[in-house]
């Protein structure tokens, strides 16, 4: 009777302490707050650049470590996806919009160092020397 007692107890303590590892690991939901990614987006950081020094120093095998340091960089991937979501969109995307919208300000011909009026053809600035185009 004891022994089946103490091999309950062992066992819930063994899944216990074992459930945590089991489980897959935790994908960013939509009701994330930027604190949260933030903290995220550092403990990944801190891991790959852990992973890398424990590769360097031999502790890691060549193959292990290419698996753990892909399966970093995605995880790293999607928090840094959803920050640019939060964010309302990529830096990218919004340079883009900059300079698409800096180049219809600008006719042709005209310097965009300067604003003088030049010949469509023109290479160079007539006034302060800009390439042009």
């Amino acid at each position: 009777m004891i022994e089946i007692v103490l091999f309950a107890i062992a066992s819930a303590t063994l899944a216990f302490t074992l459930l945590p590892m089991l489980r897959p690991p935790a994908r960013i939901s939509l009701d994330d707050n930027a604190e949260d990614l933030f903290l995220s987006k550092e403990r990944v950081y801190a891991n790959i650049k852990d992973l890398d020094f424990d590769h360097q120093v031999g502790k890691i095998g060549r193959e292990d470590y290419l698996a753990m340091r892909q399966a970093l960089k995605e995880e790293a991937e999607a928090i840094l996806e959803r920050i640019d979501q939060l964010k309302g969109g990529s830096l990218r995307g919004l340079l883009e919009r900059e300079i698409a919208r800096h180049r219809k300000t600008i006719k042709a011909g005209d310097c965009p160092e300067c604003g003088a009026s030049n010949a469509p053809d023109a290479r160079f600035c007539s006034q302060c020397g800009h390439r042009l185009g």
